[in-house]
């Protein structure tokens, strides 16, 4: 039989724990309107990358 001074797994009767309980802050922050879906930067970093011409991040471009 366990110790009276001792609780039982799980802490019953612990109560609440310790401290005032937190304050509920804003879940989400938004960066821009919600209609935005981000697709159109997405297609204009495609056409700079497809676009032919002189590349000077690519160093292997005369091996």
């Amino acid at each position: 039989m366990p110790s009276s001074t001792k609780r039982a797994q799980g802490m019953p009767g612990d109560g609440l724990a310790h401290g005032p309980p937190a304050e509920k802050k804003q879940a989400a922050v938004t960066t821009g309107p919600a209609g935005s879906s981000g697709i159109p930067c997405a297609m204009v970093l495609t056409l700079i990358r497809d676009l032919p011409g002189d590349r000077l991040s690519c160093p292997l471009r005369d091996a």
